[in-house]
């Protein structure tokens, strides 16, 4: 195997382990229940992805030209970019669906908090409900100016 055709093959490798990466990444953003199988395949890819190092790390340490090894290297290959690709294609369309009840929930829970703190808000400025402590973060000018307003 000459030097281009390693310095491919090695490109090809390093390419196929961003993708892993890239779709990890984004199955972590799909999250839980929507991703669970696409897991389980990301998982399995990545087992094949470690076995093709290998068997490349392997081959590059051979003395003699192994044509067999080579072939099977570049058949795990196309397999495991065959599978990122159609993983990256479900991810994609997960991506575009309905958002799931839980995401619903989430949302209509923190509108309903926001609208409690407009409500708040308006109804009480910026007083607190309980009353504040005459003496919290004022100086020693401020409070007595206050006691001459209180006279």
């Amino acid at each position: 195997m000459n030097d281009r055709t390693a310095n491919h093959l090695d490109a090809q490798i390093a390419h196929a382990g961003e993708q892993l990466e890239k779709l990890s990444e984004e199955l972590h953003d799909i999250g839980e229940p929507a991703s669970r199988a696409l897991d389980r395949r990301l998982h399995a890819l990545k087992v094949e992805y470690k076995a093709l190092q290998r068997n490349y790390s392997e081959f590059q340490h051979r003395d003699h030209d192994g044509a067999l090894a080579l072939q099977k290297i570049h058949i795990l290959l196309d397999h495991i970019e065959r599978e990122e690709s159609s993983l990256g294609h479900e991810a994609h369309f997960l991506h575009q669906s309905n958002p799931s009840t839980m995401e619903l929930a989430v949302r209509a829970g923190s509108h309903v908090i926001d609208l409690y703190r407009q409500g708040k808000q308006h109804l009480l400025g910026d007083r607190h409900p309980l009353g504040a402590s005459a003496f919290v973060n004022q100086s020693a000018d401020e409070i007595k100016a206050m006691d001459k307003h209180a006279s």
